[in-house]
């Protein structure tokens, strides 16, 4: 735990960045005192204040979602943080609604950094929430951290559009995540009737390529950020 704590703080400490939470102050060695009575030993990290909420408080703020031309808006600062952080040879490991948190300024901040590891090195760590989860790592197959990173972002971006889950988990015993691989105009036609709107071809594509079964149809994370889905967008 603590080698994992010096490495979180040694990447906010190096880090300045719009989309990455800032670091404050931190200590390796501290006191706890609970109730005035039990005090223990511990580690603690500060960060900057972040008005606003995470990502997930804001979603279940619209079931239906917040409209392409938004969650584009959000996404393509998401993908800034993202490559800042690859950029340095780390890749984040946790990406979820939660660990995003959107300001009131409607600027989106990374913050939790407990399960960063070195971008090119092979991992074989299982951990993290099911939906979010590479489908190599639900077949308890080695795998690049990015490349996890890059399906756990997908997974962020189809809730920011649909207002819900993709699908439970990554594997073909999930019925929705089987139906976007194999059948993806059945997918797509089924979530266009949910949110009762059209979803640009340019979505469904870049969406389908990152949410991907097989590794070898998968975009990189050089492909999500040239893709014409985000050109627009590419001010932020």
């Amino acid at each position: 735990m603590r080698n994992q704590f010096y490495k979180e703080i040694n990447f906010l400490r190096n880090s300045s960045h719009t989309n990455i939470i800032q670091l404050i102050d931190f200590s390796n060695y501290s006191n706890f005192r609970l109730n005035n009575k039990y005090c223990y030993s511990c580690m603690y990290y500060l960060n900057e204040y972040c008005t606003g909420k995470d990502l997930l408080e804001f979603i279940k703020q619209h079931s239906l979602g917040i409209g392409e031309a938004y969650a584009k808006q959000i996404f393509s600062q998401i993908v800034l943080g993202l490559n800042f952080l690859h950029s340095n040879g780390y890749a984040h490991r946790d990406i979820r609604l939660e660990n995003l948190v959107l300001t009131n300024e409607n600027i989106v901040k990374f913050i939790d950094f407990e399960c960063i590891k070195d971008i090119n090195t092979k991992s074989s760590d299982f951990r993290g929430s099911n939906y979010y989860m590479d489908p190599e790592i639900l077949r308890n197959e080695k795998f690049y951290p990015g490349v996890a990173d890059v399906f756990a972002a997908g997974c962020v971006l189809f809730a920011l559009v649909l207002g819900c889950p993709a699908f439970n988990e990554a594997t073909f015993f999930d019925f929705n995540f089987w139906l976007m691989n194999m059948k993806p105009q059945e997918f797509w036609r089924r979530s266009e009737t949910r949110i009762k709107c059209a979803i640009s071809l340019d979505l469904k594509d870049l969406l389908t390529q990152m949410l991907q079964y097989n590794p070898e149809k998968k975009i990189n994370f050089d492909g999500v950020r040239s893709h014409n889905c985000l050109r627009v967008e590419a001010k932020l």
